[in-house]
């Protein structure tokens, strides 16, 4: 998959502010819920949390969004 750039610096935005968002989020996560319970299940959803935010801001600096590269239309 080619990651040309194919967003605006409105959409880097966006992407970059959701993408910290969500890895702050994921580290809320991790602290509060995932490592005092231990549970696996809590730290699945902490990795793909952290997964969804590491592209997001890889979206957001390289000024490529992956949906947009398949085909889809994306608003921002």
């Amino acid at each position: 998959m080619d990651t040309a750039c194919n967003i605006d610096s409105k959409g880097r935005l966006f992407r970059g502010v959701l993408g910290s968002v969500t890895l702050i989020i994921a580290g809320i996560l991790g602290i509060l819920w995932a490592w005092p319970t231990g549970s696996i299940l809590a730290w699945i959803v902490v990795v793909i949390a952290v997964g969804f935010g590491a592209m997001g801001l890889y979206q957001a600096k390289r000024g490529w969004c992956a949906a947009r590269a398949m085909g889809m239309k994306t608003p921002i």
